[in-house]
């Protein structure tokens, strides 16, 4: 038997203990939500440790020149209201 199997063996019995013992104190909920909480802390840790940045970088998009100069190239000028 190799010495990895017993470790991941053991490791599951603690996890199923842990597990078991919250049960027994807090329901089924309470172990849902641990299991849950732990899910989310390694996503946030794979997240974090990702080469690159989740969210794709603003385009880079010229402002419309229509709204800034008319068909001549001429800027508009703005109306004052009183």
């Amino acid at each position: 038997m190799c010495l990895c199997y017993a470790t991941a063996e053991k490791r599951e019995l603690l996890v199923k203990a842990r597990y078991d013992a919250l049960a027994a104190e807090g329901g089924k909920r309470a172990v849902r939500k641990a299991i849950e909480k732990k899910q989310k802390k390694i996503g946030q840790k794979e997240k974090k440790s990702r080469p690159f940045d989740s969210k794709p970088p603003p385009s880079r998009k010229r402002s419309s020149e229509g709204s800034r100069y008319r068909e001549g190239g001429r800027e508009r000028k703005r109306i004052r209201t009183q």
